[in-house]
């Protein structure tokens, strides 16, 4: 709220010393025009002069006060947006930005933007080309030569010639339609039509569309709004009145008016009748499930008391509710009037999500009988001051490892032959073979005695990391499930699974911020990983900081044991995803991808977002890394089912 201030009280400032250097050369040059030439300098009455002087005042004030008015200048708190505040964002929405066909640089800026787009599709373009089918020599020339859509309008975004005629051009900038802008939007259409991308609902540019933001105010935390008494000026347009009809009545020498406008002096003296507003309130607060499971919806009951001995004749109340939770059903804000010893209760409902989450001291607002001064004050409120959400699985989701295991007794079936259930083969008979291996059907029939094998069952070493960068910190909605908090659930769920399987399961972050968790086994090891998987800070403010993935890569080989096999779970939001995976694997860490998709394809931007990450997903499977494409919308375990049907082919 402090920058928002800064910024209008920086605009008004502004505008007010360009009036004042204006009006003052004026007066410069009129000073120094009558001191050149005294004989110009009018004869005047003082007290006449000075009284119209005060009517021009009170004019000009009486036309500002209204102008203020009807810009929405009211001079009243802005309190933040609490029911949704989010830290996620929507991959591809920096192309729909630059793509929205005006900015604050000007049409410079705007070509600028523009040519970042056009070099960001061109890679795009060379990848689809090189993923379906077109040589790496002809890819140069189809590109140059447009060859590789029959759109010419897509194809001439990549050209130096313009498709679209001068007349063409004059039409769109009429119409407010930027011709690049609109190759542009050709071209993206034209890449997902080649990659088979054909779910596609773009608004029209030329009408309005949805937003993409559930948000229209300031999102923000209560810490941040500034305490303290401000004027409302809730009678601005009364006094505004006055003055105009007074000032018009002195200019116009028309009694009546000056008459009418002593009448707005009552409501404009009732603006400073009063004292400042001084509430003492208690309040307390009360969850119907302080450790709710994910996804449910908890109960949020808030009682608010006059302690104090007067009167709270207006009385704004928000609640402080834990920023990254949602507000399903009801309103943490309030308004009352509370006389003393009353008491006022409301309540409304949130959605549970991983994690521990602190409620933030509630923000009141009190303003006067005139509602002209308005005190903001944060209270404690009392009773339940937080919401812990472990992550709680409840299925047998495991992810396939493959046969790289330790020698611990296991149940991931290897190709050694040995003891175990399943059979492997037959080998000589040798002395000391257990008499339960023998093939005494073979003895029966009169052969040499033989030993049966069986392929041997190890425990394998797991290692689940998950991309906490601020890059995994996505979404394909702003009301949607974020990408990270996909990967914790799916996760906790993997985690468990593992060690249900006498497998030795670990945990580490690729964040901001360092976690890790050695691999280990038993039920005390799970409760190590799911507090971890619950208050860690990496995963909750892990993408804060600033990430170096060599020091990163670095330490995390450090620490894997040389059987390790590992697990990532990442949206793949960028190329260091990608390429963190690959090296894993290719340092003989047998690597399984599990990547939840963040992305959509309403508008242009978030098409192209959507396309980049199908390439990266086909970059990593050339790379003979295992992927699990986990769909928005569909269980982890389809998505698993597809995955292995695709690795037996």
């Amino acid at each position: 709220m402090s920058d928002r201030t800064t910024a209008a009280e920086a605009d008004k400032l502004s505008g007010a010393t360009l009036v004042s250097v204006v009006l003052g050369a004026l007066a410069v040059a009129i000073a120094i025009g009558f001191v050149l030439d005294p004989e110009l300098a009018p004869t005047f009455d003082p007290i006449v002069v000075l009284e119209y002087l005060m009517a021009l005042l009170g004019v000009g004030a009486a036309l500002a006060l209204g102008i203020n008015y009807l810009r929405d200048e009211r001079g009243e708190l802005d309190p933040p947006l609490i029911e949704y505040r989010s830290t996620v964002s929507v991959p591809g929405t920096s192309i729909d930005a630059d793509l929205s066909g005006s900015t604050a640089e000007g049409p410079l800026g705007q070509y600028k933007r523009i040519g970042a787009v056009r070099d960001r599709l061109r890679a795009v373009l060379g990848d689809v080309l090189s993923r379906t089918g077109t040589a790496e020599s002809d890819r140069e020339a189809a590109v140059e030569s447009g060859t590789w859509t029959d759109d010419s309008v897509a194809a001439g975004f990549f050209q130096s010639d313009s498709p679209f005629s001068t007349g063409d051009r004059l039409r769109m900038r009429a119409r407010r339609r930027h011709p690049l802008v609109m190759q542009a939007r050709h071209a993206i259409d034209s890449l997902a039509n080649r990659l088979g991308v054909s779910e596609r609902e773009w608004t029209d540019p030329e009408k309005p569309g949805a937003r993409s933001e559930i948000d229209e105010g300031w999102v923000g935390r209560l810490a941040d709004v500034e305490r303290g008494v401000m004027g409302i000026d809730r009678w601005r347009m009364v006094t505004g009145l006055t003055l105009l009809a007074v000032g018009l009545g002195v200019l116009l020498n028309a009694g009546p008016l000056v008459l009418a406008g002593v009448v707005g002096l009552g409501p404009i003296a009732l603006r400073y009748v009063g004292s400042t507003p001084t509430p003492r309130l208690d309040v307390e607060r009360e969850l119907d499930d302080p450790e709710p499971d994910p996804g449910q919806q908890v109960r949020v009951t808030v009682t608010v008391s006059n302690a104090g001995d007067g009167l709270v004749s207006d009385l704004r109340y928000l609640d402080g509710v834990p920023p990254g939770l949602t507000v399903v059903s009801g309103s943490p804000r309030h308004g009352t009037a509370l006389r003393p010893g009353a008491s006022a209760t409301f309540a409304y409902l949130i959605e549970a999500e991983r994690g521990e989450h602190a409620f933030e001291d509630p923000l009141v607002i009190a303003r006067s009988a005139s509602g002209s001064v308005e005190r903001t004050e944060r209270v404690e409120a009392s009773g339940d001051a937080s919401v812990r959400c472990e992550p709680k699985p409840t299925s047998d989701l495991s992810v396939p490892v493959r046969a790289k295991t330790s020698r611990d007794v296991g149940r991931v079936v290897t190709d050694v032959g040995g003891s175990g259930l399943e059979f492997h083969s037959v080998r000589e008979y040798r002395p000391g073979d257990s008499l339960k291996r023998i093939d005494w059907n073979r003895v029966a029939r009169g052969g040499e005695p033989a030993t049966m094998q069986f392929r041997e069952e190890h425990a394998a070493t797991v290692v689940l990391l998950l991309d906490a960068r601020s890059e995994a910190f996505v979404a394909p909605e702003r009301d949607a499930p974020s990408a990270i908090e996909r990967s914790l659930g799916a996760a906790a769920e993997v985690f468990r699974s593992r060690l249900d399987s006498d497998d030795r399961v670990g945990l580490g972050a690729l964040g901001a911020e360092d976690c890790w968790l050695a691999p280990g086994s038993g039920h005390g090891h799970w409760a190590l990983a799911q507090r971890l998987l619950t208050t860690e800070r990496a995963f909750t403010e892990g993408g804060n900081g600033e990430f170096y993935a060599l020091l990163a890569m670095r330490r995390l080989r450090k620490r894997l044991p040389k059987d390790a096999q590992l697990v990532l779970f990442s949206p793949l939001t960028d190329e260091t995803a990608v390429s963190m995976a690959r090296r894993l694997h290719a340092y003989g860490y047998p690597m399984t991808v599990v990547a939840p998709d963040a992305t959509a394809t309403d508008t242009p931007g978030r098409t192209v977002a959507h396309i980049e990450r199908r390439l990266r997903l086909s970059r990593l499977r050339d790379a003979d890394v295992r992927v699990i494409d986990w769909r928005r919308g569909e269980p982890l375990a389809i998505s698993i089912d597809r995955a292995q049907r695709r690795w037996s082919r």
